[in-house]
């Protein structure tokens, strides 16, 4: 169960692993049987699907984004804490998106959710 504070040292490694792109350091704070849910894989692979199920397959999402040198996660929007989960709201280039990150018994995200950004409908 992470507490704000738990969570926001959690945010803070997350994002200055990612911005050292440092491959490594990401997948250490990966559980095996990891699923991921993004509805940006689409976008940056050759398949429709928007999920990837462990950590082999992750890694390889993972080591593909990390090949831009411009990549970087801007500092932290939000981040919220539950009794079973971090959120991230962060600003990666254009898009804001909501990264939910379900953690195990040991701190490794065993289900991530990417939520992207939706433009106002109305009023």
């Amino acid at each position: 169960m992470p507490t704000t504070e738990e969570a926001s040292a959690f945010v803070k490694t997350w994002i200055e692993a990612w911005n050292r792109h440092d491959l490594e350091a990401v997948m250490a704070m990966i559980a095996d049987d990891v699923e991921f849910i993004s509805p940006y894989l689409p976008l940056m692979t050759d398949s429709d699907e928007d999920r990837l199920q462990g950590k082999a397959a992750l890694r390889g999402w993972f080591a593909q984004a990390l090949e831009d040198p411009a990549f970087k996660i801007d500092p932290p929007i939000y981040v919220f804490a539950s009794p079973d989960s971090v959120v991230l709201v962060e600003k990666i280039g254009d898009p804001i998106a909501a990264n939910v990150f379900f953690l195990d018994d040991a701190g490794l995200v065993r289900r991530s959710i990417v939520h992207e950004q939706a433009l106002p409908t109305g009023p």
